[in-house]
């Protein structure tokens, strides 16, 4: 993987992270009230998509990798999303709110580097044999999630503002920020994946090389 589809692999799937954010923003927005069976369902529509556009980003066409990385992310977006639900309706979350920015920036990289870990822990599983350490798919994941989940935080009080002026343009802020931060995630995601894929090809590249020589070696009697 060169630099040129390097990029090209991160916008695609930063673009992935969008369209699902987006559409899994609009479902949530469609109901009346959080409920933990609300969050389940939203966050199997969004792994779901998720899973589909980024397995067929990565296997094209071959419907039996595509359905095993899908059902792999929406697992994990589903414990993902539960921490973060959980997380938001706890005692702790309203006393970190009182806290000083700088406690509630911590906060929110905390509790995103956990969904991140989250939502790639069932995905490293299916890298293993594309990678010799897919557990680094996880830190990049909780890296994504750990610079996104702040941002989205702090533009929440963008969104109350707006909300108090006009219901619409509260509903328009969030579903632009959403999608936004899909994008955000997507990109550090890609950029990561792309990397270790990089790697790994060149390692494995590497170690077909030295090994030419002593398969050469054997042929021609030198190796016995």
């Amino acid at each position: 993987m060169n630099g040129r589809s390097t990029v090209s692999f991160t916008l695609r799937w930063a673009a992935a992270g969008a369209v699902t954010e987006c559409v899994a923003v609009v479902v949530a927005c469609l109901a009346v009230a959080t409920t933990w069976p609300l969050v389940a369902i939203c966050a199997l529509v969004e792994g779901i998509l998720l899973g589909l556009l980024q397995g067929w980003l990565l296997h094209g066409l071959r419907v039996a990798l595509v359905l095993r990385w899908t059902l792999a992310t929406a697992a994990g977006l589903l414990i993902g999303r539960c921490i973060e639900y959980g997380a938001d309706i706890s005692p702790l979350a309203a006393a970190i709110l009182e806290q000083p920015l700088l406690v509630q920036i911590f906060g929110g990289v905390a509790l995103g580097a956990a969904v991140g870990a989250a939502s790639g822990s069932f995905q490293a599983l299916l890298l293993r044999d594309r990678m010799d350490q897919p557990q680094q798919w996880i830190v990049v994941c909780s890296i994504a999630w750990a610079v996104a989940l702040p941002v989205l935080l702090a533009a929440g009080s963008v969104v109350a503002g707006l909300s108090a002026v006009a219901p619409w343009q509260g509903a328009l802020a969030v579903v632009s920020i959403f999608t936004g931060i899909g994008a955000l995630t997507g990109s550090i995601e890609g950029a990561g994946l792309a990397r270790l894929l990089r790697r790994a090809g060149q390692n494995t590249a590497g170690t077909q090389r030295s090994s030419m020589p002593r398969r050469s070696a054997s042929l021609t009697g030198f190796g016995r």
